[in-house]
């Protein structure tokens, strides 16, 4: 994997704020549109592959069913975003959020979409996610960079129910205690 070779972790994809960064449910509909580009791209070049390869009419049928994407599908718990092969970690910042929310971009007029290859916090030796968090004595990173987030004014929510699917995280709700929107399926 070249991101590994080139000892990156992370990739961004910059959006326009002028065009995408006045409200959620834009940017919402941005995030999505930009994910079903990436699935499409990669599900075609993997199509492409298999015309190539695969001799056999029924299995060949029987394969390109499945590459196909649906942004409806996102709400299940194991669902998670993939290109080339490997699954990512995805967050985005946008200048509409507060300085109170963990999205807030410090005053950037743009907005970002951050993709973070799901490897890297294993190549990392993160542990695994819990909603469990030492505030008074931090242990694990994941501890850290929580208290972290809380003495900046920014408090990262500790995801309460770890079996919530991931597609609520990607595109974070304003306040705490906004419902969650559905941008997955604008």
């Amino acid at each position: 994997m070249a991101f590994i070779d080139l000892n990156l972790d992370a990739f961004l994809i910059e959006l326009p704020g002028k065009d995408f960064g006045g409200n959620i449910q834009v940017f919402g509909n941005a995030v999505r549109r930009v994910l079903m580009i990436l699935r499409k791209a990669d599900l075609d070049h993997m199509k492409q592959k298999l015309l190539k390869t695969q001799m056999d009419p029924e299995l060949l049928k029987y394969k390109l069913s499945y590459l196909v994407e649906n942004s409806q599908s996102w709400n299940k718990r194991n669902w998670v975003f993939e290109f080339n092969k490997v699954t990512f970690f995805i967050t985005s910042f946008a200048p509409f959020y507060p300085e109170t929310n963990s999205r807030y971009a410090f005053g950037c007029e743009n907005c970002y979409i951050l993709f973070q290859p799901e490897i890297s916090f294993a190549i990392h030796d993160l542990p695994d996610d819990t909603a469990e968090t030492n505030w008074n004595k931090p242990i694990t990173v994941r501890d850290k960079i929580r208290v972290a987030f809380r003495q900046g004014g920014r408090e990262y929510e500790v995801p309460l129910k770890l079996q919530e699917p991931m597609v609520h995280d990607i595109v974070k709700t304003i306040y705490p205690h906004d419902d969650k929107i559905e941008w997955w399926l604008t």
